[in-house]
């Protein structure tokens, strides 16, 4: 439920910006200014109207987190990193295009919500690897921009279209894990005012970066490397990362199973998405046992054994038995 809270707030929030900034444009800054501060004002006082304590207080096997700086720093690290090179692209890219005018303002949001539209709306699947595509667009970005005429108006659209929906990509992901996350730490407000904090602070971070890196007169060649330097660490720490994550909350779009590893089949976040029944076809799968055997131990109909497979492989997030028992092995050997 509270994966669909992101995608909807974060479009809620667009259609506000580009609310205000139409205001800015026809009428003057105050118009937009008013605008945005009476919209939160009023999205203060509906939040007040929430009962939380119904909300967020939800029975999980995983435990409730009290530190969420000790058990999600891995999160706020690439947050941290990403949002960095964020800085870097938007002080170093921009101000290149700011000579055509109304152009870079009214074409900034397209893309970032079609990313979020395209992903929430549309893509059904697993979303674990439009993380990598978001890495490659903005590595995109920084070599389209290191070779093309910055006078040109059209070579602002494909740099900004692979800057946007990057970011689109990234900043719903970690919405969206703010959101899954609220069942398993005790205040949800910490998780929200973190990740904002670290948001803000690594973009201030990268603004920081690449006005040093200009104002010494550095070529943009060497700014372009560091970008594609940070753009590498944050690959890196995509796999312990989702490895760590998926293993501390559950149920989020954005998290592949860690099937590149062997798991460990009694492990209690394996045992808490099955049902007890579940948990018995389950340990017989792993030991290799066919639907028959299975059948005759449990004193069950085949057809009730099949039943119970189709829903291990859906929770599970497998195919079919032969990646069951690659991907889950018994604490006492018997798996493969």
């Amino acid at each position: 439920m509270w994966g669909a809270v992101a995608p909807d707030a974060m479009l809620i929030g667009c259609a506000i910006i580009i609310s205000a900034r139409i205001l800015v444009t026809i009428a003057c800054f105050m118009a937009g200014f008013v605008f945005i501060e009476c919209t939160l004002a009023a999205a203060i006082f509906c939040l007040t109207r929430l009962d939380t304590n119904k909300a967020v207080q939800q029975k999980t096997g995983l435990g409730v987190y009290p530190n969420i700086f000790k058990t999600f720093w891995l999160l706020f690290l690439f947050i941290f990193l990403i949002t960095i090179n964020a800085g870097i692209l938007f002080q170093v890219i921009y101000p290149a295009f700011a000579l055509h005018g109304r152009l870079v303002p009214i074409y900034t949001d397209i893309p970032y919500v079609a990313a979020i539209i395209v992903l929430a709306k549309f893509h059904k699947g697993n979303k674990f690897n439009t993380l990598y595509l978001g890495l490659a667009l903005w590595g995109t970005a920084l070599l389209l921009f290191n070779n093309v005429n910055p006078a040109l108006p059209a070579s602002f659209l494909p740099i900004s279209t692979c800057m946007l929906f990057a970011a689109g990509i990234f900043d719903l992901f970690w919405w969206t894990i703010s959101t899954t996350s609220f069942s398993y730490v005790k205040n949800p407000a910490t998780m929200i005012g973190a990740i904002f904090s670290v948001n803000v602070f690594g973009s201030w971070f990268g603004g920081v970066i690449s006005h040093l890196m200009r104002s010494s007169g550095m070529p943009v060649d060497l700014i372009v490397i560091v970008g594609l330097l940070l753009i590498f660490l944050s690959m890196v720490l995509i796999v312990p990362l989702n490895r760590k994550i998926a293993s501390q909350i559950q149920a989020n779009e954005f998290l592949a199973p860690p099937h590149w590893n062997v798991i460990d089949a009694t492990d209690p976040a394996v045992r808490e998405v099955l049902s007890s029944r579940e948990a018995e076809v389950f340990d017989l799968l792993c030991q290799g046992l066919s639907d028959k055997e299975i059948s005759d131990k449990l004193n069950i109909s085949i057809h009730t054994v099949k039943s119970h497979n189709r829903k291990i492989y859906s929770k599970l997030e497998v195919k079919n038995r032969t990646d069951l028992r690659r991907f889950f092995s018994q604490a006492d050997g018997q798996g493969d």
